[in-house]
């Protein structure tokens, strides 16, 4: 997943005009929750820990090492939403499989 992060954010070259219905953001939500929701799931804190890095230094290191790509602030929050929703799931999911597992003695 880490090598589909890069390859979207740092080698794609935007092609077209500009996108009024910003896309791209949906792009970004979901290319942090699915990381996020499996380290959450996994309880792999630290995986959570990366992505929030990683989101945070993804648009500045986009303008200072490459040409074609200029940072972008929506993008980080984009990041970011992605990865509270990606927790939420998880932690959603995995309680009520707790639950289940209190519940039966186990």
């Amino acid at each position: 997943m880490g090598a589909l992060q890069i390859w979207a954010l740092y080698l794609i070259v935007p092609t077209g005009g500009p996108d009024p219905l910003q896309r791209d953001k949906l792009v970004h939500v979901v290319m942090f929750a699915v990381p996020a929701a499996l380290a959450a799931a996994l309880r792999l804190r630290w995986v959570v820990l990366v992505l929030v890095l990683h989101a945070l230094l993804s648009e500045p290191a986009q303008a200072l090492f490459t040409r074609q790509r200029t940072a972008d602030v929506w993008d980080t929050v984009a990041d970011g939403v992605g990865i509270v929703i990606g927790v939420a799931l998880a932690r959603r999911v995995r309680g009520g499989k707790d639950r289940q597992l209190a519940g039966s003695g186990r």
